[in-house]
């Protein structure tokens, strides 16, 4: 795995967050301009803060047309590697996550074309992040996302390989491996490569979906379809829904802090969301696309080790955190706007 893609990867991810929140009275169509206009010309909130993302360009942004807007993602190209293209999809805010899981309804799953089966609320967000209309204004207004990377890549130059990033954090990691299965099995028309990178990622689907994305994505290395499973060690968020007991002993003592009986008691209210269902990670730790960060502990909030409820939480927020990530990769810590 390349550190400088690592790095990108998760500043592309980080940033799909930008401007999540509607302007009162704003419209999709505005809410989606504004980002995209962001994303390109805002040194503070958008890519140009980031020497990781130098000589990359926002080309199209999809919103959801839920009420709450809830799912985004954007496209994106390079300047400076030709016929190189990342969609980096958004996850969810971490003090919002555990009202997200239900929403995400894991009870339920679905028949996924691709392979495998998927949960009902991951199918339910590959389909509002896909068939999302970008209507900002630019050469890819008023085409999906398919569409919108079927013209880029219509347009690539010749004689150099095209490659696909695709790329999220949180449950946008775990629809990133959704939807990049299902990009994988389009036909193009031309050679694409993808290179698949999640962050922080929840699961989406059944051994059966994780066979299938970790065939269809084998390589680990640039020029090859490829995929990495990014995970920080103390992040309770990858231990959904395949291993969420074992955050029941988070984290070192010392510093800590350690899980309170109400922490377990809310793990194992979590846990149970699954009905009984078998989820299972692609990129299975200690196989060559996983990346376990952290492992030490030596990166913690010092602020949050006390042994309270309040403090495990506020640990467990941390260690989700994009900047957290950012910083165990080594990459440049990016800014958020307030309130998102």
């Amino acid at each position: 795995m390349s550190t400088a893609d690592a790095q990108l990867m998760m500043t592309l991810a980080a940033l799909a967050y930008i401007d999540e929140t509607p302007l009162q009275g704003e419209s999709l169509a505005e809410q989606e301009s504004r980002i995209l206009a962001d994303l390109n010309g805002n040194a503070t909130y958008g890519l140009p803060q980031s020497p990781a993302a130098a000589g990359w360009t926002a080309a199209w942004v999809g919103l959801s047309a839920d009420p709450q807007r809830s799912n985004m993602a954007y496209v994106a190209t390079s300047s400076s590697a030709r016929n190189t293209y990342a969609v980096a999809i958004r996850g969810s805010d971490f003090h919002l996550f555990l009202d997200a899981l239900e929403d995400f309804d894991i009870r339920e799953t679905v028949t996924f074309g691709p392979g495998g089966t998927i949960a009902t609320g991951a199918n339910d967000g590959f389909h509002l992040v896909t068939e999302a209309v970008g209507a900002a204004p630019g050469p890819l207004a008023g085409t999906a996302m398919v569409q919108a990377l079927q013209r880029l890549v219509a347009g690539a130059g010749e004689g150099q390989p095209i490659t696909i990033y695709v790329t999220g954090h949180s449950l946008g990691g775990a629809l990133a491996s959704v939807v990049a299965l299902y990009l994988r099995s389009l036909e193009w028309s031309s050679s694409v490569v993808f290179q698949v990178y999640t962050f922080a990622a929840p699961t989406a689907g059944d051994a059966a979906f994780a066979t299938a994305f970790d065939k269809a994505f084998p390589g680990t290395a640039p020029g090859t379809d490829s995929s990495w499973r990014v995970f920080n060690a103390f992040d309770v968020v990858p231990h959904a829904w395949e291993s969420l007991s074992t955050v029941k002993s988070f984290y070192p003592t010392p510093p800590g802090p350690v899980a309170t009986l109400a922490v377990k008691l809310l793990l194992d209210g979590i846990e149970a969301y699954a009905g009984g269902n078998q989820y299972v990670q692609p990129n299975p730790a200690g196989s060559p696309g996983a990346l376990q960060l952290n492992g030490d502990y030596d990166v913690h909030d010092p602020a949050n080790t006390a042994p309270t409820f309040g403090a495990f939480m506020g640990q467990l927020g941390f260690q989700h955190g994009c900047n957290t990530y950012l910083q165990l990769l080594g990459a440049p810590q990016v800014t958020f706007q307030p309130g998102t």
